[in-house]
């Protein structure tokens, strides 16, 4: 199980199911899919997941953002999920959208795997989860949903972590964090 369906099974199985959700907290979410490659990769098996959970009012499915609107639904966001699975892949490929978030002061929880290590320290700039794991993602949104008191503490690590003054780190966070800002400001002009 790997990306929209650990996510629908891990928030969204009532608690006697998935023990990482208590009580009836899990009715208080929503999820909302704003992704290109979640349009293009969209299958029945998804849908089914979706129809059989019964969460056709929990599931909001809007496709690509233009980025001019993608501040405004990061606003609307309290705990963004990025899970993957742990292949070659993502062992080795840091992604820009946790960087994003972290801009934005929203709070992460991502998959254990290389490429979110290099962006993520757990507890302090978001949260990891281990990989594949609906139990543990689970856990990670139920003990961050439990912790709103930390909520702009954690926010403003992510922000100062990701800034343009500590794009340090290893050189495969720095690329991935230059990389970011090109996307946000154009390439780089040489003056000469």
């Amino acid at each position: 199980i790997i990306g929209i369906p650990l996510v629908l099974l891990a928030v969204f199985l009532p608690p006697p199911f998935m023990p990482g959700i208590t009580g009836q907290m899990y009715r208080q979410f929503a999820l909302v899919i704003a992704a290109t490659a979640f349009i293009s990769a969209i299958n029945a098996v998804t849908l089914n997941l979706i129809a059989a959970l019964g969460l056709q009012d929990k599931v909001i499915l809007v496709g690509r953002v233009p980025h001019s609107e993608v501040a405004r639904y990061y606003s609307v966001v309290d705990l963004l999920v990025y899970p993957r699975k742990s292949i070659r892949l993502t062992e080795t490929v840091t992604p820009l959208k946790p960087l994003e978030a972290m801009a934005q002061e929203r709070l992460l929880l991502a998959s254990n795997v290389g490429g979110h290590r290099e962006l993520i320290r757990d507890g302090e700039t978001g949260f990891l989860f281990a990989p594949d794991d609906p139990h543990a993602l689970a856990q990670g949104v139920r003990n961050a949903m439990h912790a709103r008191d930390r909520w702009d503490r954690w926010r403003s690590s992510g922000r100062r972590y990701q800034s343009p003054r500590s794009c340090g780190g290893s050189l495969r966070h720095r690329s991935a964090c230059h990389r970011y800002r090109r996307t946000r400001t154009g390439p780089r002009r040489r003056h000469r």
